[in-house]
Parts: structure tokens; C-alpha cells; sequence
């Protein structure tokens, strides 16, 4: 139950979790049916988005990351929380938020077509793919602790013909090195 300072209005999300505040302009939380409330606290106003596994602010709250389980594809949707959709992305393996929260890295596999998407909110929206490749998941998306770099694992659809890579995408330099054990097909040995 949330409940105003300004002019004492209550609302009220029976059984609501993960509740959150950004930017002292909203409020949501996840309810038990997968309806996500997003209050705007300034309008009084509620907007119910269905079908939301998880959520989470973005930018101080001004983009809001929403993981929708449909027919069995996995969507991360990218919207102002103002309400304007930016993005929706599908099929998406993994992702992950900055630690500042004005960035966001997600990896998606389309049939034998994996990919890593870098988003950025600081000033404007923007998409940049950090990675692509055929026969391989990318995997373990890890940020740098200043939020300058980011980490992730290339995993071989088919060890037997291609390696396995640690790749590390630079922010600054906008390049991706790899780092590969010669000789080893399995780096890191496969969780199989």
C-alpha cells in the first residue's frame, strides 16, 4: 500500500512485490497474477502491464526494463516510464543493468544467430550490437565494476569444431578483445 505526503491519496497492491520508487515521480510492483502496477505518483494515475516475469528502473527512473515469458519467447521490453514504448527485444538469452542503472547489456539467439546488444540511457536512447556470431550463446554478461567494460562468455554451440571465448567489450575504446587457452577447446571446461 503506497499512500501520498502531498494530498494523502492511498493505493493499494494486495500481495504486490519487489516494490520500488524511481525518481520520486513512480512506483511498481509486481503482483502474484504477473500484472505490473506503474504508479505515477505525481498524476495519481496507474498503468497495468500483463504477463511481466520482472521489472527494473532505468536512467533515475526515467526508462523502465520489463522480461515478458510469452509462447515461449523470452521479450525484454524498453519503455519511458512516461509511457511511450522504445523497444522490445526477443528471444533474449540474458541481460544485465549497469550499476549505475544508465546503461543496460542483453545477449538474444535467434535459430543459430547470437548477438550482444549494449543500450545506453545517459543523455538519449541508444543501441549498439558489441558482438555477433553463428553456433555459440552468449552468456554471463558481467560488468566492470565502474561500468566502463563489460564481460561475457562465447559458448561453442559444437566444441568439437570451435572454442569456447571470454570476450571483454571496451566502452571507452569500443572494441572487443577475446581472450582464448590455446590448445583448449573447452575454456572455460563445459558445465555439461
Amino acid at each position: 500500500f503506497v499512500r501520498s505526503t502531498l494530498n494523502k491519496a492511498s493505493f493499494a497492491f494486495p500481495s504486490g512485490k519487489n516494490g520500488s520508487f524511481a525518481n520520486n515521480k513512480y512506483f511498481a510492483c509486481l503482483l502474484p497474477n504477473g500484472k505490473l502496477n506503474l504508479l505515477n505518483l505525481n498524476k495519481g494515475s496507474i498503468e497495468v502491464i500483463d504477463d511481466v516475469d520482472s521489472y527494473s528502473f532505468l536512467s533515475s527512473g526515467d526508462y523502465l526494463a520489463i522480461t515478458i515469458k510469452k509462447d515461449r519467447s523470452n521479450q525484454l521490453l524498453i519503455k519511458k516510464t512516461e509511457g511511450k514504448m522504445v523497444e522490445t527485444f526477443y528471444n533474449v538469452v540474458a541481460y544485465s543493468s549497469s550499476h549505475g542503472k544508465n546503461k543496460m547489456v542483453l545477449s538474444t539467439k535467434r535459430d543459430t544467430l547470437s548477438s550482444v546488444t549494449l543500450l545506453c540511457f545517459e543523455k538519449k536512447y541508444k543501441k549498439t550490437i558489441v558482438a555477433m556470431a553463428t553456433a555459440c550463446t552468449f552468456q554471463n554478461l558481467t560488468w566492470q565494476q565502474n561500468d566502463n567494460a563489460i564481460a561475457f562468455l562465447k559458448e561453442a554451440s559444437n566444441t568439437a569444431s570451435a572454442k569456447n571465448e571470454l570476450l571483454f567489450y571496451s566502452l571507452k575504446t569500443k572494441k572487443t578483445y577475446s581472450f582464448i587457452e590455446k590448445g583448449e577447446n573447452t575454456f572455460p571446461s563445459n558445465r555439461n
